[in-house]
Parts: structure tokens; C-alpha cells; sequence
């Protein structure tokens, strides 16, 4: 599937009033991504890179988890894959992080 037919496919979805199960993927995606970025961010506590899990320095990874949970559903509905595995992609990319996705995207691309 082209990228582009995917505003075509999101267009029909949102005329066939599939508006709900969008708005729920994407929920779910926040859900998965959220699981991942604690998980680092626990970590991060662990090793000592941070202070304390709930800080003010949560606020930061606000973009990072609606961008990770975005990415996560681009990828899941590009690729076809079902639920269960696009949770764990979501859950996958909330741990790494934008950057490493950024960097796959890009090989990706350039093949």
C-alpha cells in the first residue's frame, strides 16, 4: 500500500463513520507507547540517569509518547499488522524512542 492511499483509506473510514474505532487504535497505541517510555524511564531511574520516576521532567516526554503512539499506527495500519503485534511495536518504540526511529525510517527509506 502507497502512503498516499492511506488519507484515501482514512477518508472512507471517516465516511463509513469508523471515526470510533480510529479515535480507540489510537488510544490503544498511547496505552502501548506510554508501557514502553515508563519502562525506559524506570530504567533510566535504575541506572541513576534520572532522579525520580514522577518528576517535572515527565513533562518532556509529552511530545515524544503522542509522536511514538502516531508512529505506531502509521506503521501498524502500512504494514497490515494485527492488533496484538502493533501493540507490541507500540511498546517497542515507546522504549527506544523517537531517535532510533528516526534513524530506521531513514535505512528504510534509503533502500
Amino acid at each position: 500500500m502507497h502512503w498516499r492511499e492511506l488519507f484515501d483509506d482514512l477518508a472512507l473510514r471517516l465516511a463509513d463513520g469508523d471515526f470510533t474505532k480510529g479515535v480507540l487504535t489510537f488510544l490503544g497505541a498511547l496505552c502501548t507507547a506510554g508501557v514502553g517510555m515508563m519502562a525506559r524511564i524506570s530504567d533510566d531511574v535504575k541506572k541513576g540517569r534520572r532522579e525520580k520516576l514522577l518528576s517535572v521532567d515527565l513533562w518532556i516526554e509529552v511530545p515524544a509518547w503522542f509522536m511514538m503512539a502516531l508512529i505506531t499506527v502509521g506503521v501498524s495500519a502500512y504494514y497490515e499488522l494485527p492488533g496484538s503485534v502493533g501493540a507490541g511495536l507500540g511498546t517497542f518504540f515507546g522504549y527506544v524512542g523517537p531517535r532510533v526511529i528516526d534513524i530506521w525510517l531513514s535505512s528504510k527509506k534509503d533502500k
